[in-house]
């Protein structure tokens, strides 16, 4: 829920971590003032809140929250020649990402090549906890861990995989990517969530990922499609048909799908990225990287001899970032910026501290950087902290904080 809700409320700050093209031309154009733009985002971040329903989905979070304690605590780890501990790890997790508020990013970890999910055919099994202790039995054709929650309901977490696939090897360790795995999670007798990950990889040419999630009417879909040389990816989030979330974007870089070069980002980054986020129809945030390769290449360099008590240090991240990094807001169906994201350094801290040597407390400053907004109506410029705070959004991260409250009721403590 907090990913969300920091989406739809900092709408400038979700694109900090997808870069999108800061200003286009044409078409219908608008100007508002920062206290318009407060306003505006205040009522689509209500109209976010709004469309939750988490009485739906308490069922789900409760027996999700007790498959996770169980995990941990109940020697699931002893049959680590299957990993299923991991396997449940990063199910409960997705599950939990997509009922406590669209995490694509956290979704988006199903696609990823050394996904647990797709090893469900090698540890196939049926686990059983009988309130301590997880026991095995043999299964050729799905994983299945079997629990009751501390309520008294009986729960059924399941994978299926398709037989074959394409062979990847990680590290040394070689995996079976199957086409498809499909995963269900059911509340006495109930399905309260469906996964199903389709893939096609075709290393060396083209790979792609297609997940499609229902959790009692929160559906996410996306979609990734990667070439040697560029990829996309799109992502959407909605509930009862509405969508409340969604994303686009497109990349490029040097050997994308030849397995060798996966995690060697020397060998896979490379030019341009671009991206889009839409909420509920009406605020959008766009944003690009003109060259990724140089921008860490850079960053490299820059950390080689940083300073965090020197703020030409700072100075100098900042226009890295601001070099390569254009990002900007808007709302549909206008074209032109309302407002654009710049880093920029700030002092994080000052003090003194202790000199052995010279025997005296020395001042000493230490500097980071930041994103400020820079409305495009009158050039003025807020940091995060400054713009989005009680004062201005009161109304909003109360009604937040309430919705949040009911999802961390369901499990007795803070929600993820």
């Amino acid at each position: 829920m907090k990913n969300l809700f920091r989406a739809s409320l900092i709408v400038v700050a979700a694109a900090g971590l997808m870069s999108c093209d800061g200003v286009n031309g044409g078409g219908s154009q608008i100007s508002m003032t920062p206290d318009e733009n407060k306003a505006r985002l205040e009522e689509v971040g209500q109209k976010v809140i709004a469309k939750f329903k988490p009485e739906v989905q308490e069922n789900l979070i409760k027996a999700v929250n007790d498959f996770q304690i169980y995990a941990n605590d109940g020697n699931l780890e002893v049959y680590d020649k299957y990993a299923p501990a991991e396997f449940a790890a990063q199910f409960a997790s997705v599950v939990k990402s997509t009922v406590e508020g669209a995490n694509l990013g956290g979704i988006m970890a199903l696609a990823a090549p050394d996904s647990h999910l797709y090893e469900a055919a090698r540890i196939y099994g049926i686990y059983t906890y009988n309130g301590s202790s997880w026991s095995r039995t043999e299964s050729t054709d799905k994983i299945e861990f079997r629990f009751t929650t501390e309520e008294g309901k009986s729960v059924v977490v399941t994978a299926q995989a398709s037989e074959g696939g394409a062979e990847l090897t990680i590290e040394g360790e070689t995996i079976v990517i199957p086409q498809q795995v499909t995963a269900a999670v059911t509340i006495e007798g109930r399905t309260e969530f469906s996964a199903n990950v389709r893939t096609s990889c075709n290393f060396g040419s083209t790979v792609t990922v297609d997940i499609a999630i229902d959790a009692n009417g929160y559906v996410v879909k996306e979609n990734v499609t990667v070439n040697p040389n560029s990829g996309s990816c799109s992502a959407s989030f909605g509930i009862d048909g509405e969508t409340i979330v969604a994303m686009n974007g497109t990349f490029t870089g040097n050997n994308l799908t030849n397995p060798d070069n996966i995690y060697d980002n020397s060998m896979t980054i490379g030019g341009s990225a671009n991206a889009q986020v839409t909420i509920m129809n009406e605020v959008q945030v766009k944003g690009s990287c003109s060259n990724l390769s140089s921008l860490l290449s850079e960053l490299d360099v820059l950390r080689d001899k940083y300073d965090y008590s020197s703020e030409a240090c700072a100075t100098e991240e900042a226009a890295i970032y601001n070099k390569y990094l254009s990002v900007g807001m808007t709302y549909v169906p206008a074209t032109n910026m309302v407002a654009n994201l710049r880093m920029a350094p700030y002092l994080s801290w000052h003090g003194s501290n202790y000199n052995p040597e010279t025997g005296i407390y020395e001042d000493v400053d230490y500097y980071y950087v930041e994103p400020l907004i820079v409305f495009t109506s009158d050039s003025s410029i807020y940091s995060m902290e400054a713009y989005f705070n009680e004062e201005n959004f009161g109304g909003l991260i109360e009604s937040f904080e309430n919705l949040y409250k009911i999802y961390a009721g369901y499990v007795g403590a803070v929600v993820e």
